[in-house]
């Protein structure tokens, strides 16, 4: 598995308020034949954490930057990155999950032609793989 770094230039900073999610469930149940309670096995060997974030608003630079780096370097995301814990910040490696679109992009207010003004929202799903952080 690839593991890349965060594209520069681009800030790896998300809204304060925007993470929302946590622990994924990995139980699979199922029914037996008697009226016994469902069975409950877990289908993966590790539990991953999935949060949905937003980062701060960007400029036009920095999208244009990101979405080259989520085509080229993140290969449509494929590759997992370095990047932040949404809630305690630590450092960890991270997918961005898959979605139609795998990212949502929002204007925030007029860009005038020209401009780097910070008005690009940008958002998506993240979840924690349990690969450890390569040394640098």
């Amino acid at each position: 598995m690839t593991i890349v770094t965060w594209p520069a230039g681009v800030p790896q900073c998300i809204m304060p308020l925007s993470p929302q999610g946590g622990l994924r469930d990995t139980r699979y149940s199922f029914e037996t034949d008697s009226k016994a309670p469902p069975i409950e096995r877990p289908i993966a060997s590790w539990a991953s954490s999935v949060y949905s974030v937003e980062l701060t608003p960007l400029s036009v630079t920095q999208f244009e930057a990101f979405e080259a780096w989520y085509a080229g370097t993140l290969a449509y995301g494929v590759n997992s990155f370095i990047f932040a814990h949404p809630i305690t910040g630590a450092e960890g490696v991270w997918k961005i999950m898959k979605a139609e679109p795998p990212y949502q992009v929002r204007k925030i207010g007029r860009i005038p032609v020209g401009s780097t003004a910070r008005r690009i929202g940008v958002s998506f799903s993240v979840m924690l793989m349990p690969d450890p952080v390569p040394p640098t």
